[in-house]
């Protein structure tokens, strides 16, 4: 079953993700909303990260604020804690509220088990996130819609 998104500018994003709730809300714990969308995959999200520039001033993929070409934006994140792979994941606007989405293709969870890599019951596979096929995925799932 799809999710739907609208088209939304960056800064309209960011006007939501602002006011989402009090000063202290985390980003990493955005809404009650969000918050259940990433339940789904047990993780944690004690090395939240959404900067999307390293230190060194090159970029990267997937992390911060994109525009698709279907004018879908969203911020992308990933958390997990020190024995775990980190966890992909984006927030978007679907139109009436913030909402959050694991990318299953490509991320780097145990989609059988839906916990991040490195929890005991997740085995021991570590592999390299694939942000092609995060963004396919995304684009497959999320369904545009007008305003």
């Amino acid at each position: 079953m799809p999710r739907f998104a609208v088209p939304f500018t960056i800064n309209e994003l960011k006007s939501k993700i602002a006011h989402s709730g009090d000063e202290e809300t985390d980003l990493a714990y955005l809404t009650e909303r969000t918050n259940k969308d990433l339940e789904k995959v047990e993780f944690d999200r004690e090395n939240f990260e959404c900067e999307a520039y390293n230190e060194d001033g090159s970029s990267k993929r997937f992390m911060g604020y994109h525009t698709l070409p279907n004018g879908m934006s969203f911020i992308g994140c990933y958390a997990g804690g020190d024995w775990e792979s980190p966890v992909y994941f984006i927030y978007y606007w679907s139109g009436k509220e913030l909402r959050a989405y694991i990318p299953s293709k490509g991320n780097t969870y145990n989609e059988e088990v839906k916990m991040a890599y490195g929890n005991e019951e997740s085995g021991d596979d570590d592999p390299e996130p694939d942000f092609d096929l995060m963004l396919k995925d995304i684009q497959e799932r999320i369904v545009v819609r007008e305003k």
